[in-house]
């Protein structure tokens, strides 16, 4: 019963996920290429990390998104100037923003479990991890209106749920800036660090794409280059969870344009997913769930 809840419930967040457009047709699962070190090894020690971690506990009883939590204006950005200022937290206040912390709660919108209380950080508090206010350096500034308190609904290991946001107001746009409310001690952190160097027999992920109704079949975007004969994903199945290798191709390492590239690099798993976590082995972390497609 409680496999076809978490398999429903991942249908359900990625029926409302946002649309990622990718580079190229689907593929099937390939053999990843050889040297590079032995990304089988890293894939086995995200499996380890993760078997019986308060992570994993976390991901089937508590509070784990499968995305950012910040959220741009629709209409962002009008201009390239505002775009930097924005990636490089550069703002002015206009006034001051709310400065106390108040309590709130996390709900799941299919209602199974309690809601989960935390603390809600004050909106000063929020804005200073991405924003700073300092007059000196670089010009124009993003100017801040105002902060309003109100809900946002997340995608998370246990479907749709709602938590506490902050909507900053922004001048000369129409739609606010939003980013959480919750603490970040609340959210669920993976049990191992990144691993140190990327190759092109371990690469990142960009998301899930879709997942068939019987948790066999994953689709992933996966990166590569313009100049290689595109991606490879394998999987490491093991009791507890799934981790997805990610390499590229038959790189040709003359010149070549520095870009990348995505595509829908479809998985076969030797058992259905469950309620097994689905891991990136590069980031040691769950793949984020990223386009708006229906499981098949």
């Amino acid at each position: 019963m409680r496999t076809r809840q978490l398999l429903g419930a991942l249908a359900l967040v990625l029926t409302g996920a946002l649309a990622l457009g990718g580079c190229g047709e689907d593929n099937s699962v390939g053999t990843a290429p050889s040297g590079g070190g032995d990304p089988t090894s890293r894939a086995q020690q995200v499996a380890d990390a993760w078997r019986g971690s308060d992570a994993a506990r976390q991901w089937h009883e508590g509070f784990f998104p499968l995305e950012e939590l910040a959220w741009l204006p629709q209409d962002a950005w009008h201009s390239g100037e505002d775009k930097m200022a924005y990636e490089e937290g550069r703002f002015t206040l206009q006034s001051e923003l709310p400065d106390e912390t108040s309590s709130g709660q996390i709900s799941w919108e299919s209602g199974d479990g309690k809601p989960l209380e935390v603390e809600v950080q004050s909106a000063q508090a929020v804005f200073e991890r991405f924003g700073h206010t300092e007059q000196s350096g670089k010009e124009p500034r993003l100017t801040i209106t105002g902060a309003k308190l109100d809900q946002q609904q997340v995608r998370t290991s246990r479907g749709p749920a709602y938590i506490p946001v902050w909507y900053f107001t922004i001048k000369g746009y129409d739609q606010p800036l939003i980013r959480a409310a919750v603490a970040p001690d609340v959210i669920a952190k993976a049990p191992i660090a990144p691993a140190p160097h990327q190759s092109d027999d371990l690469m990142p992920l960009q998301g899930l794409a879709s997942m068939a109704r019987d948790g066999r079949s994953l689709t992933v975007v996966a990166g590569h280059g313009a100049c290689d004969d595109g991606p490879a994903v394998r999987a490491l199945e093991t009791g507890d969870n799934v981790v997805l290798t990610a390499s590229v191709r038959g790189r040709d390492d003359g010149p070549c344009t520095s870009q990348l590239l995505t595509t829908e690099v479809t998985v076969k798993l030797k058992q259905p997913l469950g309620e097994r976590v689905l891991l990136d082995a590069l980031s040691g972390a769950p793949i984020n769930l990223k386009t708006h497609r229906s499981a098949q």
